[in-house]
């Protein structure tokens, strides 16, 4: 009897032990972004998904920005879902900007469809219509905003160029130009006067696709550009951390350019 209930005892705490080994092992209920929900598609090539390390000055700090995981959105965090290349973007900041501006807005919601190494050439054909790049990016964010109708797609975020600098400043143009268009007309909510901004590329790279860059809002309506003054490599390509949160601030003072809104303090941007 002694032994059988030194069994039971032993059995008894290894079953308690499970319970509370499970117990931390279950993750609360993912939230759910509700209410007025602005959406942005991310797209380019590195420099869009951001290839710095975390440089620890903090994460979202609102927990009303979301992420798309190509099945539905979840909180956001650094990086976001497919940005294996990195820790941290632009949208950081970006985020803080926005919502700190937004404050009637219940949640900011990315699809981060941006692919390293990727380009509009000829060679390359990742981000024409009809490329496969370009064609998964379009089907992720309707399929974000299909399932989620209430939600409001509010504008483009691209950094893209540098795979392209052979590219001259007429192709490049034209190029962008087209893609741009096709994505007004097939992104759900979208239309003619949706916003999309647009960063500068080194001026170590193709002097014509810097050009075609530098031109687009005197070729394009409702287009704004990021210029990258005062901000730094920590390669020899890709902006460090402390550069992708000056760039956050200013996309989003770019994207409320659009908006005849008013951009929030500068210093309610970490860039220390």
């Amino acid at each position: 009897m002694i032994v059988r209930g030194a069994i039971a005892a032993v059995g008894f705490s290894l079953l308690a032990l499970v319970l509370v080994h499970a117990k931390w092992m279950i993750k609360p209920p993912t939230r759910v972004p509700s209410g007025e929900v602005h959406v942005f598609l991310l797209a380019g090539q590195s420099n869009m998904l951001g290839r710095a390390p975390y440089d620890g000055l903090g994460d979202y700090q609102d927990s009303k920005v979301y992420d798309w995981n190509g099945e539905r959105f979840q909180q956001a965090e650094s990086p976001l879902s497919g940005a294996n290349e990195g820790s941290m973007g632009l949208t950081v900041t970006f985020a803080d900007q926005y919502l700190l501006a937004h404050k009637h807005v219940d949640a900011l919601a990315f699809v981060q469809s941006a692919v390293g190494g990727t380009g509009l050439n000829r060679v390359d054909r990742n981000w024409n219509p009809g490329d496969a790049v370009y064609e998964n990016a379009i089907a992720e964010v309707n399929s974000a905003l299909i399932a989620n109708p209430s939600f409001a797609f509010k504008g483009i975020l691209w950094h893209q160029g540098e795979r392209d600098d052979a590219m001259s400043e007429h192709d490049y143009a034209l190029a962008w130009d087209r893609m741009v268009s096709d994505m007004r007309k097939r992104i759900v909510g979208a239309d003619a006067t949706t916003p999309v901004v647009l960063g500068q590329i080194w001026p170590t790279e193709g002097e014509g696709v810097r050009a075609a860059i530098a031109a687009t809002p005197n070729r394009m309506h409702a287009a704004a550009l990021v210029t990258i003054e005062g901000t730094r490599q920590f390669d020899d390509l890709h902006f460090d951390a402390r550069s992708l949160r000056i760039l956050g601030k200013r996309y989003y003072e770019a994207f409320s350019s659009l908006q005849n809104e008013v951009p929030v303090a500068e210093d309610a941007v970490r860039q220390n």
